[in-house]
């Protein structure tokens, strides 16, 4: 009898029963939806104001390796160019030195040639005058080696010093008069000795300095050569 009141009675409304199941679902689902967009609004706004910060960062050490750059572009333009001055006056106070060194070693090659051939010239000075302006030459040479010898290199020291030894003991002891008499004892051997400072001292040491000389007037920096200090 109960089956048949079931079977019999009104229709259920489900729409009723499931009407607040499905309005909770929707709520939540809507509520999600909502929460999910905000979240990305969120997120986007988020990684939009990150990805500035990052950029204004990158901008701003660009700018200070920009700044870092240029400074040391202008220390070193400005380094090199002190450098350059410095060098370039080096440079020419050598070739000076140089210059004048070997004019003086021309010199004094000269007198040792009229002494070797004196008997065959015809000299508008007399012995004594001749002896005194070759030791001036000779002292000449020597003092200026002492004040520039830091421009030289140490063969050109080493030459000088052999060169002094060798003309101070050509010349010592000898007045004026007997050192060009054609008479004297041992003016031949003097001749010789002479001869042999020249070819043997004075050309090596004169075209040393004129291919150092050379290379100090090329394009390229001077390479291999030493100085010697005093």
């Amino acid at each position: 009898m109960h089956t048949l009141l079931l079977q019999s009675g009104p229709g259920i409304n489900w729409l009723a029963v499931l009407a607040p199941s499905l309005i909770s679902g929707l709520f939540v689902i809507a509520v999600q939806i909502l929460l999910a967009t905000r979240l990305s609004k969120l997120t986007e706004g988020h990684k939009a104001a990150l990805s500035k910060e990052v950029e204004d960062y990158k901008k701003g050490i660009s700018e200070e390796l920009e700044a870092h750059r240029f400074k040391l572009q202008s220390e070193f333009q400005t380094g090199f160019y002190q450098f350059q001055t410095k060098y370039s006056l080096l440079h020419q106070k050598r070739a000076e030195a140089i210059e004048k060194l070997f004019g003086l070693l021309a010199r004094v090659q000269n007198n040792l040639t009229i002494l070797i051939a004196w008997e065959g010239l015809v000299r508008s000075e007399n012995k004594e005058e001749f002896y005194a302006r070759t030791r001036e030459d000779f002292q000449n040479l020597i003092e200026f080696n002492l004040q520039k010898r830091i421009y030289f290199d140490r063969e050109v020291v080493a030459q000088i010093k052999i060169l002094e030894q060798t003309i101070s003991a050509l010349m010592s002891g000898h007045e004026s008069k007997e050192w060009l008499s054609s008479s004297a004892p041992g003016f031949g051997q003097m001749k010789g000795t002479a001869m042999s400072i020249i070819q043997k001292n004075i050309h090596p040491l004169m075209d040393h300095l004129e291919e150092t000389f050379k290379a100090l007037l090329s394009a390229e920096a001077p390479s291999g050569i030493e100085t010697t200090h005093p």
